[in-house]
């Protein structure tokens, strides 16, 4: 019974310390941006200095140089490594200079490379 309830525990642990991963605010610095369509096949992959700034629950991303405000409306977020190692999904709305909107789900995967 008490391996069952420190496992119980673990996991609530787990689960609470991977939701309060998403609620943090955080900036990441990719080398290469992989834009895929609708259909999630690979569209474009772009060798590129691209910059992810999370301020829940707005986000800005900077790829090569250019500007993209929006808001994050769900996410979620499975690290194994904080930061390092794991995966977060963010639904997504942004708006161009014109005042258009365009929904975006945005994944992003760290495989601890340096």
């Amino acid at each position: 019974m008490k391996k069952i309830s420190m496992a119980i525990g673990f996991l609530l642990a787990c689960s609470t310390f991977c939701v309060a991963q998403c609620e943090k605010s955080l900036v990441i610095h990719s080398s290469k941006t992989e834009y895929l369509g609708a259909d999630s096949l690979l569209q474009n992959m772009v060798p590129e200095n691209t910059v992810i700034e999370i301020n829940h629950p707005n986000i800005v991303i900077r790829p090569g140089g250019k500007k993209m405000e929006g808001v994050i409306h769900s996410d979620s977020c499975s690290w194994s490594i904080p930061y390092k190692e794991g995966k977060s999904i963010l639904n997504t709305t942004f708006k161009d200079d014109q005042g258009n909107s365009k929904n975006a789900v945005i994944t992003i995967n760290a495989k601890g490379e340096n």
